[in-house]
């Protein structure tokens, strides 16, 4: 080698998950004779130490199937040359999951460590590296001291850092306030790892690229973090996977033996991390408004591919939460322990991206069966009610005034708590929105097409609005047409609706307003099925600059006890294509149904139910010239590699109302 390796440790892990999503049960009895017990002959023959993370729920399959292999694994940790390394009982995207289902998960997969393998685990590896602060919470609460993290998109989130620089952070602060040890993995290496051992480059290419690679890291080298299904055995993920064409453990054997010689030298975990001690204790949080959760890997792996794409995941997501609603209601200590259970395993990321057709069909079934007991409605969709006459005669209680005003010809909204004004000539969106807290300053409104001078923004910008496109039929759909709106009084309520017929896309879409509150809540409902991949994004508000100026922010709670506070800091586009394939960058994490946006005066809330539609806000903050553009959305779909044609969308209600600064 150009430069020696003789003054670096390293670690390799081995990532094992008998649930992988586009591998069938039939298969599982393969996967260990080619892949688990080559991996447990190589650490016996090479006597190198390899740390092996593994879900509870695999490593109970594999006790069922083979249990030889549990017993020899259970060895190797006791000889000192293996670390179990933890991943809850199933692989759960912490920050789009409650927090006590994500607590409950890393219990429940230590409980299975404990009965089959008597070890408790002290490290753990982020699953599927969705991180957000809000994951150290119920890491540390389930007594983990180190958690393993790729830094990668760690460095694209925080764009002032390098590779080099995140290395150095050695602790990683929760949205509770505490710290937590990391060790950092590296995408890039157990990507040339693999290509390696596939054949795709030659052993002095990689010699090579490591040798470079190296100086991006301290003293530290993650050379290899990653599945162990992917070797003398392919998950079937691709229609491009390389072919097997020699034993690939045996090669993986030489290459380590290789390494040995040219001086590196392997440790598990857990020994890096006490090493680690010594070092400079760097503290900073890796998330940013830019990217408010980080996932694995390259670009299209961002954290739609488990919420809002794959064979259905709204769908999947929402009886989810429908089942998480539920369980302060069941009383039998046992049963409510079963449905927890459960919960981590629909939750699990392994039912949603590649999942067979099979084991889809398996799982919805078993779901519908749970919601069958529990009386669980499994539609998305809101019961129809009849629509009243227009402009309702029914009693009037709504002590506010609706009138037209004649030179705009906007429908105009008042009460005591709120102003609010709808355009019937664009879909009824909103023109503007203000409330009394805020001294009637509007922070949600419409731009007119000359306000930027950038002709990229040369365009008329509607608050409220809905967007559909259809990428097969190359096709576009929004709401911004002309309608005649509904007016319909309720108790001390009014509700503003009209019903719209557009190309493959028929809803109706209504605003309610109370007479005595500060509240507006936008409402969707979808008439139509759809036989297509679907782009779907809804309320598309636009912010103010004249509204919000200093110190902006957004607020989310993604999977831990508390709310993360982001600056809005830095120009970012969640809603950016990646590509015509994926359809998205990435999106705000939300496991409550809530995100708040404000600056040092004044700030909104966006809330909505998870358990009717489990939506994920998306944000664009666009610096142009000396001014911004500022629109938060909403998505209920999107696609990448692992979409399936959609069948229907969820209705979905969002409310919108003022807040306290906290």
């Amino acid at each position: 080698m150009e430069d020696s390796l003789r003054s670096k440790k390293a670690f390799l892990l081995f990532h094992i998950n008998l649930s992988f999503s586009s591998i069938e049960v039939k298969d599982h009895k393969l996967l260990i004779h080619n892949c688990y017990w080559p991996l447990l002959n190589l650490i016996s023959s090479s006597r190198l130490k390899i740390a092996i993370e593994i879900s509870g729920s695999s490593l109970q399959k594999i006790y069922s199937i083979d249990p030889k292999w549990t017993k020899e694994f259970k060895r190797l940790i006791s000889d000192g040359f293996v670390e179990l390394i933890g991943s809850g009982a199933y692989q759960i995207i912490g920050p789009l999951v409650p927090y006590e289902i994500n607590l409950h998960n890393q219990l429940f997969g230590l409980e299975t460590y404990n009965r089959i393998l008597n070890i408790i685990p002290k490290c753990a590896l982020v699953n599927e590296m969705s991180f957000s602060s809000g994951v150290i919470d119920f890491y540390l609460e389930s007594g983990f001291e180190t958690i393993l993290m790729e830094r990668n998109n760690a460095a694209l989130s925080l764009t002032d850092k390098t590779l080099r620089d995140i290395d150095q952070i050695k602790y990683l602060e929760g949205s509770n306030g505490k710290k937590i040890k990391v060790i950092w993995t590296d995408s890039i290496l157990f990507q040339r790892f693999q290509r390696y051992v596939h054949n795709d480059i030659s052993l002095s290419n990689y010699l090579q690229d490591l040798s470079k690679y190296h100086k991006k890291f301290f003293d530290i080298l993650p050379i290899y973090s990653n599945d162990a299904e992917v070797f003398n055995f392919r998950p079937g993920r691709f229609s491009q996977e390389a072919k097997i064409e020699h034993d690939e453990w045996a090669k993986i054997g030489l290459l380590l033996s290789t390494l040995s010689k040219e001086g590196l030298r392997f440790y598990l975990p857990t020994e890096i991390s006490n090493y680690e001690e010594n070092k400079k204790n760097t503290l900073i949080n890796v998330t940013s408004s830019s990217y408010p959760a980080i996932v694995k890997k390259q670009p299209k792996y961002n954290l739609t591919r488990w919420a809002l794409t794959g064979r259905n995941d709204i769908w999947i997501n929402t009886i989810c939460f429908r089942i998480f609603k539920k369980l302060p209601k069941i009383k039998n200590k046992k049963r409510k322990t079963e449905i927890q259970n459960l919960l981590c395993k629909f939750w699990s990321s392994d039912l949603r991206t590649h999942i067979t057709e099979k084991r889809w069909n398996l799982t919805t079934d078993e779901i519908r069966s749970v919601c069958l007991d529990l009386n669980i409605d499994t539609s998305l969709q809101a019961p129809r009610l009849e629509r009243k006459n227009r402009n309702s005669t029914q009693p009037k209680s709504f002590s506010g005034s609706i009138t037209t005003d004649k030179n705009s010809r906007l429908l105009k909204i008042k009460t005591k708590f709120l102003k609010l004004s709808l355009n019937p000539f664009k879909g009824i969106t909103i023109d503007s929105l203000s409330y009394k807290s805020h001294k009637f300053n509007t922070l949600i409104g419409s731009i007119p097409a000359h306000y930027y001078e950038n002709i990229e923004l040369g365009a008329d910008f509607y608050s409220g609005g809905l967007l559909l496109e259809f990428p097969q039929e190359r096709k576009r759909v929004t709401d911004y047409t002309y309608v005649d709106p509904t007016i319909d009084y309720h108790s001390n309520t009014v509700e503003i609706s009209a019903k719209f017929d557009l190309d493959q896309a028929s809803f109706i879409k209504s605003f309610v307003i109370n007479d005595s509150d500060e509240q507006v809540l936008l409402k969707y409902r979808f008439l139509n099925t759809f036989n297509s991949n679907i782009i779907a994004r809804l309320g598309n508000f636009i912010f103010l600059e004249s509204g919000l100026q200093n110190q902006i922010f957004y607020k989310t709670t993604a999977g831990g006890m508390k709310e993360e506070l982001f600056l809005i800091d830095k120009a970012f586009n969640h809603a950016q294509p990646v590509s015509s394939f994926v359809s998205t960058t990435t999106s705000i994490p939300s496991s409550t149904g809530q995100i708040i946006i404000g600056d040092d005066k004044s700030a909104l809330s966006m809330e909505w139910d998870m358990d009717q539609a489990s939506a994920l806000p998306m944000m664009v903050n666009k610096k142009v010239n000396n001014s911004y553009f500022r629109r938060l959305l909403f998505s209920i779909s999107e696609i990448d590699d692992t979409s399936k044609i959609k069948q229907s969308l969820p209705d979905i209600d969002i409310k919108i109302l003022p807040t306290k600064l906290i």
